[in-house]
């Protein structure tokens, strides 16, 4: 199988991370069940420039660079690239890729066939689907946590499975499978 896996928190520990830096810096106590939208600016009330200025400046910090992988995820990664080819498809402004390269290929080493960029955010690059990508890429699965991004795979029929988190608790359509950790995914995918 060919499978499209998201970055961040799919693979890489992002919005904890994130919650940790504006913390450190503001004095705030958020979390990551404080995210009830993926997007912050309603999650939090902040205008939508202070969010992407928060962003931009956790994309800069040692924070960043340093984010844990995803819990159970090295693992189950491992499992899944031996008989499949996995590739990341991240929303990440590809002005990232360098130091998002360094991190997946620290944390998991020749896992992946490669990584692609869609500068959905952040950027003013081209922006891409990841449904598009996947489609590229012959890839019939994609492992996602943003219910948008989830939604536009789905409607293209790609398989979805919907990391399970606060952003993403509205309905879903019911060929889209919530799956509540990495366990789970390798087991469905076994």
């Amino acid at each position: 199988m060919i499978i499209g896996v998201d970055l961040d928190d799919v693979l890489l520990d992002f919005f904890g991370t994130f919650c940790d830096f504006i913390n450190e810096k503001n004095g705030t106590k958020y979390d990551r069940n404080s995210l009830t939208d993926f997007y912050l600016e309603k999650s939090w009330g902040w205008t939508k420039e202070a969010a992407s200025q928060a962003i931009t400046d956790f994309y800069a910090s040692a924070k960043h660079v340093g984010a844990a992988p995803v819990k159970g995820a090295v693992e189950a990664v491992s499992t899944l690239s031996k008989g499949n080819t996995l590739h990341i498809i991240t929303s990440k402004p590809d002005s990232l890729r360098e130091i998002t390269e360094k991190w997946v290929y620290k944390n998991y080493p020749g896992m992946f066939a490669g990584i692609h960029f869609m500068n959905q955010y952040h950027s003013k690059g081209e922006k891409r689907l990841k449904a598009d990508v996947c489609k590229e890429l012959g890839a019939t699965i994609l492992i996602e946590d943003s219910l948008e991004q989830a939604q536009s795979a789905d409607a293209k029929g790609i398989r979805v499975l919907m990391l399970d988190a606060p952003w993403n608790q509205k309905d879903v359509r019911t060929s889209i499978t919530r799956v509540k950790s990495w366990n789970e995914i390798v087991t469905l995918l076994s």
